[in-house]
């Protein structure tokens, strides 16, 4: 087999977890804000290959946030924060699971 780049991997898709994702405030402690999803590429296996990564891997961010997080860059962001992001989306879907 060969490698096709007209044929695009599918990645994992979880409408209900994005709506519990929708529920939550942002992940930043002292915001407080209605979060949106926000797909932490930078977790995935193959960041920057312009598809959107896993819904598994999403993160709330509130819409600030969010624009802020994409001005700063991914590790800047994070550790402004204190806080990593992979720890965030293992505990966001163990409460999940639940």
């Amino acid at each position: 087999m060969f490698f096709n780049p007209q044929v695009k991997p599918k990645r994992d898709e979880d409408q209900q977890y994005l709506a519990y994702i929708r529920t939550l405030s942002c992940t930043v402690p002292t915001c407080g804000r209605k979060a949106v999803p926000h797909h932490e590429s930078s977790l995935s296996n193959d960041p920057g290959t312009a598809m959107k990564c896993s819904d598994y891997l999403a993160v709330p961010l509130c819409n600030w946030h969010h624009t802020k997080r994409g001005n700063m860059g991914f590790e800047t962001f994070w550790e402004a924060y204190n806080l990593d992001p992979a720890r965030v989306v293992i505990k966001l879907l163990i409460e999940f699971i639940k």
